[in-house]
């Protein structure tokens, strides 16, 4: 999608409160995900999870984007303005004035003058890391985000809102800027909110803290069958939303020497170890195609593209021999940097078959040679028992 069609407002083909990207989803993606984060978060439980397929309750929508803004995968848009509108509106209050109030579209209900709101959302938890970063690379020199949360129905905004202050806090100190200059006022901040977040905090902490867990099974060969386009063996990756475009590009301005870390950033990097097989459960459901594999010759090289990863926690969940790992330290130029090679794994001759396979240990035979031969004993069995016994 384009920055000029996610920029289009109020077309008739996008009348629904919310839009979903289906094929972005990693529960959808992979019968083997558990991830719920959008049915965790949604405040009015709009949204579910069942049979492989998420289900919206358009009634029910408030469209505070608090799903937009904690799915690691950027399923959700709000459909009554795109990415490129918000960031207009953004743009817009700091060439009004350098020190900038972002208020929801909740607080005209209280302004008497009647005057609209900053942001053109019910709720500041629209909000990702990058719009309050990019206010401030852009020249404003304070933002301030403030909300009416006690007499909103959206219960858990003011955690949400927070948490991405704090994200874009983080960031701000990775670019070697005012890590300050963004604040959020909590004055009105609801009492039901779920509990407060301290900083700095990773999604995956976050989430556990409000109770939401994402539990991956892991698994050794990959026979469901998928719901989306499948070429050369994998799903086809999702390209990535603006609002992570517009993340990549801030981090590039950062010193090539900045270290980040895992906790901290919005951004990881992954490793493997020698117990690696190139089996690529590991990538088979990257929803942004982060993980790329390639077979060269009589060999499988893995390639890891870290600007593209969204850390969604399917690859090291997936990985049957637990051999990948992410590094909780690493420069920011690992980042910006082409892709990195993982692992490289020769392949084998099958004794059998004598086709290329990759042997995950000692094996001198490719798995199918071995389940033909397994399916041969089952089969025949019967035979040779009845054999004997008449014997």
């Amino acid at each position: 999608m384009t920055d000029m069609e996610e920029n289009i407002i109020d077309t008739p083909a996008r009348r629904t409160p919310l839009s979903i990207n289906h094929e972005a989803c990693i529960y959808m993606r992979s019968g083997f995900s558990k991830c719920r984060i959008c049915v965790d978060f949604c405040p009015t439980t709009c949204l579910d999870l069942v049979d492989g397929s998420i289900v919206f309750t358009e009634s029910s929508c408030v469209e505070c984007g608090i799903c937009a803004t904690v799915c690691p995968s950027s399923v959700f848009s709000l459909s009554r303005f795109g990415e490129g509108a918000l960031l207009d509106a953004l743009d817009e209050a700091y060439e009004k004035d350098p020190v900038v109030t972002l208020t929801c579209g909740k607080k005209k209900l209280m302004a008497p003058d009647g005057s609209e709101p900053s942001v053109p959302a019910p709720c500041l938890a629209v909000l990702g890391e990058i719009h309050l970063v990019r206010l401030v690379a852009n020249g404003a020199q304070k933002v301030t985000l403030t909300a009416p949360c006690a007499e909103c129905e959206v219960y858990n905004g003011a955690d949400v809102i927070g948490w991405t202050v704090d994200r874009a806090s983080s960031l701000l100190g990775i670019l070697g800027w005012n890590t300050s200059a963004i604040t959020f006022d909590k004055t009105q901040a609801s009492q039901r909110a779920l509990q407060p977040v301290t900083s700095p905090v990773s999604r995956r902490s976050f989430l556990k803290d409000v109770g939401s867990k994402l539990a991956l099974k892991a698994i050794s060969s990959f026979e469901a069958s998928v719901k989306t386009e499948v070429a050369n063996g994998r799903l086809l990756p999702s390209n990535l939303s603006l609002r992570r475009r517009k993340l990549n590009a801030a981090l590039a301005k950062a010193p090539e020497e900045t270290q980040l870390t895992e906790n901290n950033s919005p951004f990881r990097v992954v490793t493997v170890d020698s117990k690696c097989t190139a089996c690529w459960a590991c990538g088979s459901y990257c929803p942004t195609g982060a993980l790329e594999r390639d077979e060269m010759g009589e060999g499988v090289f893995i390639r890891f593209t870290a600007s593209k990863c969204v850390k969604c926690f399917d690859c090291a969940e997936l990985c049957p021999e637990k051999a990948l790992h992410y590094s909780e330290t690493f420069p920011s130029y690992a980042v910006k940097s082409a892709p990195s090679t993982l692992v490289y794994r020769p392949k084998t001759l099958c004794e059998s078959c004598e086709k290329p396979f990759m042997p995950k240990g000692s094996e001198t035979r490719c798995p199918a040679c071995v389940k033909w031969e397994k399916f041969q004993r089952q089969l025949l069995s019967p035979y040779f028992e009845k054999e004997v016994s008449s014997e």
